[in-house]
């Protein structure tokens, strides 16, 4: 969860704006990781005690990580591969090609990963027709572009 989402989520803040966050919203977030809520860019840095007298005051500390902005989200295969399926609606009768890469209006995907049985998509500025598909007859070129 990213720090302002969870002000927001627990009544600390009414909205998420722009900018640094104060010292006090900071504290909060802290308090909150401390006691073990995952906070994004926040962990948890555990002393080490090297002396056979453990400290009194000694607690674990929160510090600000980084996040790797190189991670990789699981993507799932393909419902219907670019290479393999056409989309088109019917537009005032007219058949209409529809692009795969188009996204569904219901599931929020691409056609090439929607699964929904009867996509929508939005054709015009103000209309949106379900889509139907039909197996490509001819392979497209090695490089799409």
């Amino acid at each position: 969860m990213k720090p302002k989402d969870w002000l927001l989520k627990n009544g600390h803040i009414k909205e998420i704006t722009r900018g640094r966050m104060s010292r006090e919203n900071i504290a909060l977030i802290e308090e909150a990781v401390k006691s073990g809520v995952v906070i994004d860019g926040y962990a948890i840095n555990k002393p080490v005690i090297k002396s056979d007298k453990p400290k009194s005051d000694t607690g674990p500390s929160v510090e600000k990580v980084s996040i790797n902005a190189n991670r990789i989200a699981d993507v799932p295969d393909e419902t219907r591969p670019e290479s393999q399926w056409e989309a088109h609606t019917y537009v005032d009768g007219v058949k209409r090609k529809v692009g795969m890469r188009t996204v569904c209006n219901i599931c929020n995907n691409s056609l090439t990963y929607c699964y929904c049985r009867t996509p929508l998509v939005t054709v015009d500025t103000d209309t949106a027709k379900m889509v139907t598909f039909t197996v490509r007859t001819t392979p497209l070129p090695n490089r799409l572009y």
